[in-house]
């Protein structure tokens, strides 16, 4: 999603600075070949390095005309900074609860971001239940918050589902298969989505479930898989560079997060012509799914809600091509060409009021982000 908007940004004119806070395991391409540096080797020597990631990132800004901090916790609080040191405008995108960004700093201290949030000139809240969680959370930078929904490139997400199906995925498959995606974390509420998924097999429906993505529950969710009874019906691949021609053949993709902040998954699945089941958690799927009209909705941690809601869209044909006709008119809604548009509009006001001409052959933008 972040690699979207850098794209089109880059084809838009926007000279981009890309800085990653650290390195990890897989990293994500690079839009347009650009070349990004990075601060730490890894996400634990981050603190031991932090001196000299703010060195190059004051060096970056002040070189740019906006700084942009692409990720909650680190990157927007390190972007803020010296963004404010090196006077230079800067956007933090907010993406999750904030009170739960606490996490990402040493020692777990919510007043850095309590105190950092309002010193940006806009902060963009992926959601309407973001920037009123940002409005408890942060109230003296409310009047900077701004709502503006993750990019989703509708075309290149259907090129990349065309794919070749993988050769062990293909037994899979031959089984009508629901697929859900996500780090393998408690916040995305796998262990739900497994209880949930025996009652739809005990109900009598021959299924698969596929689970794309990694994390730190693999062993335990596998273990509770294999106590349900689900052995030979729920597969664990890991993380997959491009999981598209996976959810492209679902026959339903089912979110089950204790809470999001835009799942932009949803949007994915929709743009593929694929059903939707979800959480009705804090925030986004009701957002994204118009209060259920484009996909199913479910009360937040009852796997007996969604089992039904499961059951009856695998028992329903017309159910399954009426959400899919909502969904992908919904998709097109939050397609990049609409949204990448209104981030070029703030980023272009916010250098506008910086004092510099308006114009489309100098603009320069640093991005801090992380790969944690």
């Amino acid at each position: 999603m972040q690699s979207t908007l850098l794209d089109r940004l880059l084809h838009s004119g926007f000279e981009v600075s890309l800085f990653y806070l650290n390195r990890v395991e897989h990293e994500s391409p690079s839009p347009c070949g650009l070349v990004p540096e990075f601060g730490a080797p890894t996400e634990k020597r981050l603190d031991l390095y932090m001196p000299k990631v703010f060195k190059r990132l004051f060096a970056l800004a002040k070189g740019c005309d906006v700084v942009f901090g692409m990720q909650d916790g680190r990157p927007n609080a390190s972007a803020i900074v010296v963004g404010r040191m090196a006077r230079r405008p800067v956007v933090g995108w907010i993406h999750n609860l904030p009170g739960r960004t606490a996490q990402d700093f040493p020692g777990g201290y919510p007043w850095i971001t309590r105190h950092l949030y309002p010193r940006a000139n806009r902060l963009v809240a992926v959601s309407k239940g973001i920037a009123e969680d940002l409005a408890k959370w942060s109230p003296g930078g409310m009047h900077n918050v701004v709502v503006l929904p993750n990019p989703v490139n509708v075309e290149e997400v259907g090129r990349l589902s065309e794919s070749p199906l993988s050769d062990w995925a293909q037994h899979i498959f031959a089984r009508r298969t629901l697929v859900g995606m996500g780090w393998l974390n408690r916040r995305k509420g796998f262990d739900l989505l497994l209880r949930s998924f025996a009652t739809v097999v005990q109900g009598g429906h021959d299924v698969n479930l596929l689970l794309l993505g990694e994390g730190e529950e693999r062993d335990a969710l596998q273990t509770q898989a294999a106590k349900l009874g689900l052995h030979g019906r729920v597969f664990m691949p890991g993380y997959q560079p491009n999981p598209y021609p996976f959810l492209s053949r679902a026959e339903a993709f089912v979110l089950s997060s204790r809470h999001e902040g835009l799942p932009t998954v949803i949007l994915e699945a929709m743009s593929l012509g694929v059903p939707v089941v979800a959480s009705d958690c804090p925030f986004g799927p009701a957002e994204i799914l118009d209060g259920g009209q484009c996909g199913l909705l479910v009360p937040s941690e009852d796997p007996h809600m969604m089992a039904d809601a499961i059951s009856n869209l695998l028992s329903s044909e017309d159910l399954r091509l009426r959400l899919r006709h909502r969904g992908l008119e919904r998709a097109m809604q939050y397609d990049t060409s609409t949204v990448t548009e209104k981030f070029e509009a703030l980023f272009l006001e916010l250098h506008s009021s910086g004092g510099r001409k308006k114009n489309r052959t100098d603009k320069s933008i640093s991005f801090a982000r992380t790969l944690d």
